[in-house]
C-alpha cells in the first residue's frame, strides 16, 4: 500500500468514525424525545457522594466488596484494602488520581460520585468502575465531570497486573509500578510520572498523553488522533504504531543501543531530528529493538546522544 492509499485509508476511517458517532447520537436523541413525549419523562439527577467508614479490615474478598447500585446524596467514599496484587479500573468521567500512600494499605477515596460508581475486591484483584450516570443517557442534561477518585498505592507496591480503561476522563499518575501494565485511552487525557513496567500495552485515543520518568520494557504503543509524549527509558523489543496524532519519544539512551525497523507511513519518522527512510537495521551491538509503523502523524525519537 503506497502513501496515497494509506492517506485515503486513514481519512476514510476518521470520517466513518465521525459519521457513526453522529448517527448514533441522532438516533438516541430522537428516541429519547419520543419516549419523553409519550411517557412524560422528566430529567432528574441522583448525583451525590457516598460516605462510609470501616474498621478491623485485614483482608478482602468478594464478601467484603463494595458495590453501589442506587443513588446517594452528599458525601464521600473512603475504603482501605489489603491483600490486593492487581487492579482493574474503568474511568469514564471525572478525574482519576493515582497517588503514593502514606501507609502500607491501598486506599480508594472518591467524591461527587454517582450511582454508577463501583468498587469491588475479587480475590486479589481490586475493581474500580466510574461510569456516566444512567440518567444522562435518556435526558438532555449535560454531563458533569467534577467527580474525583484518588487511588493511593503504597510506595513499595508493585502490581502484578494493572489495567486502566479510560473514556473521557482525566488521569494523573504520581507513581505506578507494575509487572504488566495496560492502558486503553479514549477521548480523555493522561499525565504521569515515575512509571515502571515489565510488559506494557498503551493504546492512546484522542486526548493528550504526557508520560515522564518512565522505565518501560517490551512496550507496545498504538496511537490515535491525540498527541503522545514519552520520556525515559525503553528496553526490550518495543513497537510503535502511529495513527493520526504525533508521537514524541525522548529516550535517555544512546542510539547505538537500538536496532530498528521502520515501515512507511504518510508522516515522517525522525531520529535526532533527521528523517529515517523505511528500512531494517539489525544492530548486532544493540541491546534493544524498536519497530515503528508510520501513520499520518509524525514520529519523533530523540536519543541521549543527540547533538
Amino acid at each position: 500500500m503506497n502513501g496515497t492509499q494509506k492517506l485515503i485509508k486513514y481519512l476514510a476511517m476518521a470520517l466513518a468514525a465521525v459519521l457513526a458517532v453522529g448517527i448514533i447520537a441522532v438516533i438516541i436523541r430522537v428516541g429519547v424525545e419520543i419516549a419523553a413525549s409519550v411517557l412524560g419523562m422528566e430529567s432528574s439527577s441522583n448525583r451525590g457522594d457516598f460516605l462510609q467508614e470501616y474498621e478491623g479490615i485485614s483482608s478482602l474478598g468478594t464478601e467484603n466488596s463494595i458495590g453501589m447500585e442506587s443513588s446517594f446524596n452528599q458525601g464521600d467514599f473512603l475504603q482501605e484494602y489489603e491483600g490486593i496484587s492487581s487492579l482493574d479500573i474503568e474511568n469514564d468521567i471525572g478525574y482519576l488520581n493515582i497517588k503514593i500512600a502514606e501507609g502500607d494499605k491501598i486506599k480508594v477515596e472518591a467524591s461527587n460520585i454517582n450511582e454508577r460508581f463501583f468498587v469491588k475486591a475479587q480475590g486479589h484483584t481490586l475493581k474500580i468502575k466510574n461510569e456516566e450516570p444512567s440518567e444522562k443517557i435518556f435526558t438532555k442534561e449535560e454531563r458533569r465531570d467534577d467527580c474525583v477518585i484518588n487511588l493511593y498505592l503504597p510506595k513499595d507496591f508493585v502490581a502484578q497486573e494493572m489495567e486502566i480503561e479510560q473514556d473521557a476522563g482525566v488521569i494523573n499518575i504520581e507513581r505506578l509500578y507494575a509487572n504488566e501494565l495496560e492502558i486503553d485511552g479514549g477521548a480523555g487525557s493522561m499525565e504521569g510520572t515515575d512509571i515502571k513496567a515489565n510488559r506494557v500495552q498503551l493504546s492512546a485515543g484522542m486526548g493528550e498523553w504526557i508520560l515522564t520518568q518512565v522505565q518501560l520494557n517490551n512496550l507496545e504503543l498504538e496511537t490515535g488522533v491525540g498527541s503522545t509524549q514519552i520520556t525515559g527509558i525503553v528496553t526490550g523489543r518495543s513497537s510503535i504504531e502511529c495513527g493520526v496524532g504525533e508521537v514524541i519519544l525522548n529516550l535517555n539512551q544512546p542510539k547505538s543501543d537500538f536496532g530498528y525497523k521502520i515501515r512507511e507511513g504518510i508522516g515522517q519518522v525522525t531520529f535526532n531530528g533527521e528523517t529515517v527512510s523505511p528500512r531494517i537495521f539489525e544492530n548486532p551491538n544493540g541491546a534493544h529493538f524498536l519497530e515503528i509503523q508510520g501513520g499520518i502523524g509524525a514520529v519523533d525519537v530523540t536519543f541521549a546522544d543527540a547533538a
